[in-house]
């Protein structure tokens, strides 16, 4: 073989090489993590914001010392006007480039939202606002009775884990139809929050009573309340809740949710959503069934023999101390205590 021969294969074999090399390169620029080109895009921006206000800095300071330089050392009118328009051209340049960086950064924030299992306002979103709102309205709760009346008590709505999907569909509720005020004005907020906060909690009560035979609150006892299942006190603290929700909690919590991979996303939803429903239909049975004891009902099935034995009356007390017999009155924590007496 030519040495001419040897050198053109050498030559092809660097090539090859040369362009697999660029393909990694390319593979590994693409699989580059968004956020971090987000990231790097972000500290750009702020570099070149900086450059253009230090720019625009010298050209008001050099206007401003104008009349002065005029009558210490006139400069030719030419020179001037040649400095201020260069001063100008590069501030137009950084300008542009502040522009179109910004516009990738948007394009890449775009990208990310798009490829997000939880965009917008979707399913994923949803039920992930429901989870938390759940979870934290429980927590609240502790607080606020551990500060009002100085202990700690249960207030969870259901029997396993620490949740009350009051607060979970309230903060649904809340999200959907205040979403679109919450550029609005606070006070706009306060009183959208109010209203619905105070509607969902009296319609909560009123079926809870009706299909349960039992209520977790009553108000009567609290100026302007509306038949003990809402009262203005309350509504007011719903309003303020809707501040903090739209204004600070919600705005963190989407993006984080949307920082979840999607195959991890989905799978943990969707474990979480049978789980919250089996939770939801096990608790609703089990008070229904506490409501039946109370009237001395015998068990039908096995089923109410499985709540009879494993979620009896002295347990859901515990779980529900401020549960009451709509008729009387009387919390069924305290019949309970009566009774073992």
């Amino acid at each position: 073989m030519s040495n001419k021969q040897k050198n053109k294969n050498e030559e092809v074999i660097k090539e090859e090489k040369t362009n697999v090399t660029e393909e990694k390169k390319q593979e590994n620029e693409q699989n580059i993590n968004q956020d971090e080109k987000v990231r790097l895009l972000e500290h750009e921006i702020e570099e070149l914001k900086n450059i253009i206000s230090k720019l625009t800095e010298k050209i008001s300071a050099f206007d401003s010392d104008k009349e002065k330089t005029q009558e210490q050392t006139p400069e030719p009118e030419n020179k001037k006007d040649t400095r201020i328009s260069r001063l100008k051209e590069r501030l137009l340049k950084v300008k542009a480039s502040v522009l179109k960086r910004t516009m990738s950064a948007k394009k890449i924030f775009e990208q990310t939202n798009k490829n997000s299992f939880a965009t917008g306002l979707n399913f994923y979103k949803l039920f992930w606002v429901f989870f938390i709102g759940s979870f934290a309205g429980v927590i609240v709760e502790i607080l606020f009775c551990l500060a009002t009346e100085g202990r700690i008590e249960c207030r969870q709505g259901v029997v396993y884990g620490p949740f009350n999907p009051v607060y979970g569909f309230g903060a649904v509720v809340i999200t959907i139809v205040l979403y679109i005020l919450r550029r609005q004005r606070d006070l706009v907020i306060f009183i959208g929050g109010s209203v619905i906060g105070g509607a969902f909690e009296w319609l909560c009560s009123y079926f809870q009573e009706m299909f349960m035979g039992t209520v977790s609150w009553d108000y009567s006892d609290i100026p302007f309340n509306i038949g003990g299942r809402t009262c203005l006190l309350y509504s007011l603290f719903w309003g303020i809740l809707a501040i903090v929700w739209l204004k600070f909690i919600y705005p963190l919590m989407s993006a984080l949710i949307e920082r979840i991979p999607n195959k991890i996303g989905r799978l943990v939803t969707w474990v979480l959503v049978l789980f919250m429903a089996f939770d939801m239909f096990i608790s609703s049975a089990a008070v229904v069934r506490m409501g039946e004891r109370q009237k001395d009902i015998a068990p039908k099935t096995s089923f109410d023999r499985f709540l009879d034995n494993n979620l009896d009356d002295e347990f859901l007390t515990q779980i529900y101390p401020n549960m009451r017999n709509p008729e009387s009155g009387e919390r069924l924590v305290d019949k309970q205590e009566n009774k073992a007496k």
